[in-house]
């Protein structure tokens, strides 16, 4: 597909895989593909906000619409944030929530969705995320729904 992706790794910090996003190809791909299975799981709490304003402050290239995927097990201490700062930016950056195991917060998962009007999916413990991923990229292939009259 003529896309361009990156991964923005979060905990108390954040950092992206790429300096700027890269065009898919099997050689950017297989690039993401060993640093994520080499990537920590545990890059300390969930502090998602600068993650977000960090990709919000990148500029959206013409003709690729960004849409973020967003992956947490966990919860934050200022859901209310997060979600703002998803619906400031909806205009140019839809967000698709994955909330993994018992311990993720459905009021995140789902309000970040909401707010950056993408679409929201809960896996269990254990459960195989490669399905759902499909999904919901085939989902960001359709235009949102932005006003009704």
């Amino acid at each position: 597909p003529d896309c361009l992706f990156n991964i923005i790794f979060f905990g108390t910090s954040h950092k992206s895989l790429f300096p700027m996003s890269e065009k898919y190809s099997e050689v950017s791909l297989n690039t993401a593909i060993n640093k994520v299975s080499d990537q920590e799981a545990n890059m300390g709490g969930t502090v998602l906000t600068p993650a977000l304003q960090f990709i919000n402050s990148l500029k959206v290239e013409k003709d690729y619409p960004r849409n973020v995927y967003l992956l947490t097990d966990g919860a934050v201490n200022n859901p209310w944030e997060v979600i703002r700062e998803a619906e400031l930016h909806s205009h140019s950056t839809r967000v698709h929530t994955f909330g993994i195991g018992n311990g993720a917060s459905s009021h995140l998962v789902k309000g970040v969705a909401k707010a950056g009007k993408g679409s929201h999916t809960f896996l269990s413990d254990g459960e195989d995320i490669s399905p759902k991923v499909i999904q919901a990229l085939e989902k960001s292939t359709k235009p949102a729904l932005t006003s009704i009259a």
